[in-house]
């Protein structure tokens, strides 16, 4: 019994999470930064320290991720946003599986909220990345320390 509720509890802590980090923050009018694909590789070429965090689970990050990209699933962004991208005022940009998928909204929510100033969503996601012939990496990146 006391097993079910702390599911319960879980489950309603991360639906709050989710819901939180969807909603704008009061007072301001944020709109996170959408790129498309040709945007993002002009940002790239323009500048290589941009961070580009995949915001999907383990599994889809092991199968393939673009080149260069960071593993943060988009409900561990608070725990590990300080580990993966120490200087809040690195550019970051966020993408997950396609042009439907929210994890990577969520996940450029919940940086702006905890003080991130340059974070994009390349709203095409993996998804866009293939259909432009472009390949994906697979394997995991190294821990963070």
């Amino acid at each position: 019994m006391v097993a079910i509720a702390i599911y319960i509890f879980q489950y309603m802590l991360e639906f709050a999470i989710v819901v939180n980090a969807i909603q704008p923050l009061k007072g301001t009018t944020l709109m996170i930064k959408q790129l498309t694909l040709e945007q993002l590789q002009s940002r790239l070429a323009a500048n290589p320290a941009i961070t580009l965090l995949e915001a999907l689970p383990e599994k889809y990050y092991q199968d393939g991720h673009l080149p260069e990209a960071l593993h943060m699933p988009h409900d561990q962004t608070r725990q590990l946003a300080p580990l993966l991208v120490p200087n809040t005022s690195t550019e970051v940009v966020v993408y997950c599986a396609s042009a439907t998928c929210q994890n990577s909204h969520i996940a450029a929510r919940i940086l702006d909220q905890i003080g991130y100033g340059n974070i994009s969503v390349f709203a095409g996601g993996k998804q866009g990345w293939v259909e432009a012939g472009l390949a994906l990496v697979p394997g995991m990146q190294a821990a963070a320390a």
